[in-house]
């Protein structure tokens, strides 16, 4: 497959989508591509005859066969097929599992990879497949096949429009000099209900709006570029670090408390 706009060809539409999102980005959408360059430029409809046009999965997918709820119009469909309908109920009511009936047993209860063989045979099974991608994901990272990509080399880039508290909140600096001794400070539990999880780290006298707003020093957020956000946000940490900004570890239902205006 020939790449209409750089003329560099690929072997599956899979990798000419990648391609095209990532050097050709908002010429063409996944969706018209694949159209385009698998289905000759004509769309497809519903399976069922209804002439309407089935939802886009993915490139490598395509198009679903049906609309939803629109295979059920096909006679030879299970919803009208009376016969097997009946058959079905008859031979769950024979095994007490029509309705959950008491008295059904699951096959595997009790069971163990120990006790059962067909257990056995599927836990070595997701063993054995789980070594087999571990291993391939460290070649390919060794190689040099796969690379850490951010910014705007990152595919979902939106061209730096992340929220400038977001990118404070997540700050590298203020988490490994500011939240993490916080939570070791607090033994790693809620310093009121002494609950161990979802824990957050609240700003107890000054609120981090307020800290933004000083590092800010006047400047409109919505005319920084990405990258001095990045420097706002690194400033926001050194502020926490610098001046020792007061802390208490609290769990989520204990901070939704203090802030009972916000969706944690």
């Amino acid at each position: 497959m020939k790449c209409e706009w750089c003329e560099k060809e690929y072997e599956t539409i899979e990798q000419l989508s990648r391609h095209v999102g990532r050097y050709h980005k908002g010429v063409i959408s996944k969706e018209d591509l694949y159209v385009k360059y698998v289905l000759d430029g004509t769309y497809p409809s519903c399976a069922c005859g209804c002439g309407a046009k089935p939802k886009f999965i993915t490139t490598n997918k395509g198009y679903s066969e049906f609309l939803l709820g629109h295979s059920q119009r096909i006679k030879n469909n299970w919803g009208h097929n009376k016969e097997a309908q009946k058959k079905s109920q008859d031979t769950r009511r024979k095994e007490g599992t029509l309705g959950f009936q008491k008295g059904y047993t699951p096959w595997n209860k009790g069971e163990t990879k120990e006790t059962n063989k067909s257990i056995a045979s599927m836990a070595e099974k997701n063993k054995t497949s789980s070594q087999f991608y571990s291993e391939k994901m460290k070649d390919q990272w060794a190689t040099g096949n796969l690379t850490i990509r951010t910014g705007d080399q990152h595919p979902q880039w939106k061209g730096g429009k992340s929220r400038l508290t977001a990118l404070c909140h997540t700050n590298k600096r203020l988490y490994n000099e500011w939240k993490y001794p916080a939570l070791v400070r607090s033994g790693f539990s809620c310093e009121k209900c002494e609950a161990s999880k979802h824990l957050h780290v609240h700003h107890d006298q000054e609120w981090m709006s307020v800290i933004i707003s000083k590092v800010l020093d006047g400047k409109d957020e919505r005319e920084l570029t990405f990258e001095q956000r990045l420097e706002i946000a690194e400033g926001v940490a050194e502020y926490h670090v610098d001046n020792s900004v007061s802390s208490q570890v609290l769990c989520e239902v204990c901070h939704k408390e203090v802030h009972n205006f916000l969706n944690f």
